[in-house]
């Protein structure tokens, strides 16, 4: 009889361990979904910094976007590696004039934390694949890597 009332016992157990182990499962999910959603913003607000830093030529704005060690990458005519260092980058966008581009996210994949990836259409001219960190709780353009299609100037880039 007691082996029979010990059985039961124990049996008894399963479901709320079952239960409590799905509350538990939503209620990580349900925080995480909230983290990727400020998370999104947060690349969002990076990607859109560097966007309309060069459309205004606003140097807080293309700080705030980039780490300081951050290259612009591409591929040269004769097939070579172009690499060029941030600060000469927003160096050569500053010297620009302001101008009224368009520019899309096209897709934005979070499925590294804490990095991301964004390809960004650059009014219809260039297709920017940036990285992003988040570092010290803010994301960063890290690596950008670009092509050009054949009608654009490498100038005004």
């Amino acid at each position: 009889m007691q082996k029979e009332q010990k059985a039961r016992i124990s049996t008894l157990g399963r479901p709320l361990k079952a239960v409590l182990s799905t509350l538990l499962t939503v209620l990580v999910l349900m925080f995480s979904s909230i983290s990727s959603a400020d998370d999104i913003d947060g690349v969002r607000a990076a990607v859109f910094d560097y966007f309309e830093g060069i459309n205004e030529v606003s140097e807080v704005r293309l700080k705030r976007a980039f780490a300081d060690t951050a290259a612009l990458k591409s591929v040269g005519e004769k097939g070579d590696l172009r690499v060029e260092p941030i600060s000469a980058a927003i160096g050569r966008w500053l010297a620009g004039t302001a101008k009224q581009r368009r520019g899309s996210i096209v897709s934005v994949d979070l499925s590294g934390y804490p990095i991301a990836r964004v390809v960004f259409d650059f009014d219809g001219a260039y297709t920017d694949f940036l990285t992003l960190a988040k570092l010290k709780g803010q994301w960063k353009i890290i690596d950008k890597v670009f092509i050009a299609t054949p009608s654009c100037c490498e100038s005004d880039r």
